[in-house]
């Protein structure tokens, strides 16, 4: 108890005198506006207020306290959706209570910022003052965000008779539709702000959607029907009112709220709406509140304990030993996206990505595939807010899925090559036999590089020169050039008249290789790319290890097919690789409904599409960076 008062104490320090005045200054706004509206509503009758007020029928006030509970559910659950986009490990429930009981109050004596921080944190004991001070901003900033899409909406539809409103509700949703899309198709634009994923801004939408919809509804049945407002008058004015108010900060929003509801409605008599907004603030603002004081005095229920982690990052020297046993494609994780995270033993793991959607997991775990090993990664996606996704699972793996309730469809195939057995006969291998006698006739040599020092100039002009021609680099589980990775791969290179004219790369384990690159100058000779994949099968032969030669997208009948054949060159992809006539190993991809799975298929076409910068993962071992990453040490 005593770090937790120097704590406080030390953040009331911090907060200083400019941040106590800057939070007096609602309640001088408050006053100033009572001021003005006891100015210009100088006639009204309160007698005939309370009378209006006794009109109220019972079942008018147990329709707006169910309501006013279905908002209050609303409300809990921002802090949910941020509780989990933060990284912390409070259980949901805890989460949930304390911020429906930060907001009943902070909402009401005003200062919600600073009010709604000590509540959470007499609430939830296991975080510091300070992170609940920076959850009760992202609380803030989150409901005013969703609050003005949802008004905006209300006024498209149900217009207020105010000039230039339409036109600042059509900027809000424009500037929100222009958010939502680039979190879903270009996310590493926003990588660097602190905005929560596609699906957490989404579910806050809804949120706001319901929480202020069910506030509208608390205060329209309240409405004495003297006033004679109709709901297409009353929804919209009360959500631009009730935005504005607690925007202000004011307690209650009182002032702010009464004036722009005033001057939004038509009205004869203000009488009967004056009464209404009695009883709003007796029902959705006083009563909360007085349950919410009751629940800070009590303190918290026995804290729970944090969630365990259902999978663990692994990183540097603590990655090793999984990526050992891994296949090869698993290096992957040096290079684009994907992590790898491990059950606490780190003896089985997944290779595993987020996009706008989806937490995507890359092949089969490392270890065996069990209930478990198929359960943590699904918990890993509900504490990131995503959908779960398997990629370019093994059919091993779709059987367990599917048994476990997953969609599942054919994605592609992986071509694999026992180069111990490898052979050039055989009328399979015909056409590959064909592009050899080319490459040979031309002069085109080929050999492992074997020397510390790559060609990189060399390497790189080639790389260029090809995306120049294809358009476009893909990424995400494809390879990308770059030279950090070179140096850490298996490389082949063909040389034609003293100078290189392509290479391939291979992703290397002491159990096999994955083929990454595969890059050739315009003017290479015909078959220089069959040379060099003959080389590395002939090199894989020579050191024991199995040989991949990745894989390709699954050609399904039908006009869709086709067209991402085209767009993609599936088709001459699947032709170069057949000429080696190899084991065909069908991939998979599954999700856990229709819906989901289509979802799913266009997050990671976008993923493959516009991937985020390349870059290289430390070396050394760490924590998970991030702002909230280390929640529960406070």
């Amino acid at each position: 108890m005593d770090k937790r008062r120097a704590a406080a104490q030390a953040a009331l320090a911090q907060f200083g005198a400019a941040g106590i005045v800057r939070q007096l200054l609602p309640f001088a706004l408050a006053f100033g506006l009572i001021w003005y509206l006891s100015g210009h509503l100088g006639r009204v009758d309160p007698g005939l207020v309370g009378r209006e007020l006794a009109t109220i029928a019972p079942l008018q006030w147990l329709l707006a306290l169910l309501a006013t509970m279905l908002s209050f559910w609303a409300v809990g659950r921002y802090d949910g959706v941020l509780h989990r986009q933060f990284g912390s490990t409070i259980a949901p429930a805890q989460a949930h209570r304390a911020g429906i009981v930060a907001i009943a109050l902070s909402q009401t004596v005003g200062m919600g910022l600073f009010t709604g921080a000590l509540v959470r944190w007499r609430m939830l004991p296991g975080l510091s003052l300070w992170h609940c001070t920076q959850l009760s901003i992202a609380v803030a900033l989150s409901f005013l965000a969703g609050w003005a899409v949802v008004a905006s909406v209300a006024v498209l539809i149900l217009p207020v008779p105010v000039p230039g409103l339409a036109a600042v509700a059509l900027l809000v949703l424009g500037l929100a539709i222009l958010v939502l899309a680039t979190a879903l198709l270009r996310p590493a634009l926003l990588s660097r702000l602190p905005l929560p994923p596609f699906r957490s801004l989404i579910r806050i939408v809804a949120l706001a959607a319901v929480d202020t919809g069910a506030a509208a509804l608390a205060f329209a049945v309240l409405v004495p029907e003297a006033a004679s407002l109709s709901p297409a008058l009353v929804i919209p004015a009360f959500l631009v009112a009730l935005g504005v108010g607690l925007a202000t900060g004011t307690p209650g929003g009182v002032g702010p709220f009464e004036t722009m509801l005033l001057t939004l409605l038509p009205l004869s008599e203000p009488e009967p709406l004056l009464a209404g907004i009695l009883a709003f603030r007796l029902v959705y603002y006083a009563l909360p509140a007085l349950l919410a004081a009751v629940l800070v005095i009590l303190g918290p229920r026995r804290t729970q304990p944090p969630q365990p982690a259902p999978l663990l990052l692994r990183s540097g020297v603590l990655a090793q030993p999984l990526l050992a046993r891994a296949r090869a494609e698993a290096q992957l994780v040096h290079q684009g996206p994907f992590q790898l995270w491990s059950d606490r033993s780190g003896q089985s793991g997944w290779l595993v990505a987020q996009t706008a959607l989806s937490l995507v997991t890359l092949g089969d775990p490392v270890g065996p595939v069990t209930p478990c090993s198929l359960a943590a990664p699904r918990k890993l996606a509900v504490a990131r807010d995503r959908g779960l996704v398997h990629y370019k699972c093994s059919a091993r793996t779709a059987v367990q899925l599917r048994r476990a309730g997953y969609r599942v469809v054919q994605t592609g195939a992986e071509a694999r090559i026992d180069p111990a057995r490898f052979t050039l006969d055989g009328p399979e291998r015909a056409s590959l036999r064909r592009h050899l006698r080319k490459a040979d006739q031309a002069g085109v040599t080929c050999e492992a590089h074997r020397g510390k020092l790559l060609p990189l100039a060399a390497l790189g002009a080639i790389s260029d020169a090809w995306v120049a021609r294809h358009g476009t680099e893909r990424g995400f589980s494809m390879g990308r050039f770059h030279p950090d990775h070179l140096a850490g791969q298996q490389l082949f290179l063909a040389w034609h008249g003293g100078a290189i004219v392509g290479f391939v790369s291979f992703h290397t384990t002491a159990q096999d290789w994955s083929l990454d690159l595969m890059r050739a100058a315009g003017d290479a000779p015909s078959g220089t790319m069959q040379a060099l994949l003959v080389a590395a099968i002939r090199a894989a032969a020579a050191g024991g290890v199995q040989l991949s030669l990745a894989a390709v997208p699954a050609e399904h009948p039908g006009w869709l097919s086709r067209l991402i054949d085209r767009a993609t060159g599936a088709a001459g992809l699947r032709q170069f690789k057949s000429a080696f006539a190899p084991d065909w190993h069908p991939l998979y991809l599954a999700a856990p409904g229709r819906l989901a799975l289509a979802l799913a298929a266009l997050d990671i076409a976008v993923a493959i599409a516009r991937p985020g910068p390349v870059k290289r993962r430390p070396a050394r071992p760490g924590p998970e960076s991030g702002l909230f990453s280390a929640w529960t040490q406070g």
